[in-house]
């Protein structure tokens, strides 16, 4: 098991590295000059110049404090050097490190993204254990109906159509101001929860699908109707035997749950206002914030990896089938 995890890390070592040279190709082809923006609309030591000679002037001294004028290797192996040392750079728009941006922003999604992880779990495991035992009856039929539904509708359109109902209909909406947990908890969970509940929506009904299909697979092996003939309780063979046998293609899924979170709360911290890295990545999308792009980017690239990892290593525990050598 250990030979594995170092092997899996390792692993991990050239993935992370294409990662960032894509990442950072990506931000090289996005259209517009970051000289000009930096001169024109950020920086309020500048001025805008009069002739073109002054112009193009500040713009070659503003490639220059910045590195514009390397060679796109360089400025990449520049970049690289420091986010091996957790230097992410300073925005250009906050005037302050990127990591202290990362480190204000970042507890408020993590918040929003266990909080969608527990409601997904607690609910939509439960769902799929229900739907399996009820099979081809109507409760069974209403679940899935629920769960496609859920699926299928975008998360920017349900939290409009909440916000939208909510204000006009019944007069009320979260609050808007950002107030963390421990500061004031009622006033936090107010805001934080209809945006748990929408983004919670699709995590929910993927969950319930996946062990709905794995339990009423797993409940018609040999051993399951072993384990009823020996006269084991119907709460026994599902939650000892069937569940933890139907929990592996759950696990893979986790992956595919932080993605699916983390996409969400660009569009929930938006329309909710929420201060969280979701919001931050858009504003720096609108400002041409390039370090922060980069930051936050990179920052969710590591987040995947690292549960990826995690899950690859959970495996051999949920199903003591699997073995690594």
């Amino acid at each position: 098991m250990r030979k594995y995890a170092a092997r899996r890390v390792l692993m991990m070592i050239p993935t992370a590295l294409f990662t960032t040279m894509i990442l950072f190709a990506l931000m090289k082809l996005m259209p517009g000059d970051v000289a000009l923006a930096i001169v024109y609309g950020i920086e309020d030591d500048v001025e805008v110049s009069s002739t073109k000679e002054e112009a193009e002037e500040r713009l070659e001294k503003i490639r220059e404090r910045y590195g514009l004028n390397d060679p796109i290797p360089v400025q990449y192996g520049k970049w690289l050097w420091k986010v091996v040392r957790l230097d992410l750079g300073d925005s250009i728009w906050q005037y302050r490190p990127v990591k202290d941006i990362i480190l204000e922003r970042a507890p408020r999604t993590f918040q929003l993204g266990a909080m969608t992880m527990f409601l997904s779990y607690a609910l939509g495991i439960p769902l799929g254990i229900l739907a399996a035992m009820w099979h081809n009856r109507w409760q069974d039929q209403v679940i899935r109906v629920a769960t496609v539904a859920g699926l299928s509708v975008p998360t920017i359109w349900l939290g409009t159509l909440f916000l939208f109902t909510f204000s006009r209909y019944v007069g009320w909406i979260p609050p808007l101001d950002w107030k963390g947990p421990f500061e004031n908890p009622f006033h936090n969970f107010q805001m934080i929860i209809v945006p748990v509940i929408i983004v919670g929506v699709h995590g929910v009904s993927s969950d319930m699908r996946f062990v709905r299909a794995q339990m009423l697979e797993v409940i018609r092996e040999d051993y399951i109707r072993t384990a009823r003939a020996k006269g084991l309780a119907t709460n026994v063979i599902l939650v000892r035997h069937a569940l933890r046998n139907a929990l592996l293609p759950v696990l893979t899924g986790f992956g595919a749950a932080i993605s699916r979170i983390i996409a969400g709360s660009v569009v929930v911290e938006t329309i909710f206002h929420i201060p969280g890295m979701g919001r931050s990545m858009i504003d720096a999308i609108s400002a041409r914030d390039y370090p922060v792009i980069q930051g936050l980017v990179l920052l969710f690239v590591a987040v995947i990896l690292l549960v990826t990892l995690f899950i690859d290593l959970l495996y051999s525990w949920v199903d003591p089938r699997i073995r690594y050598e």
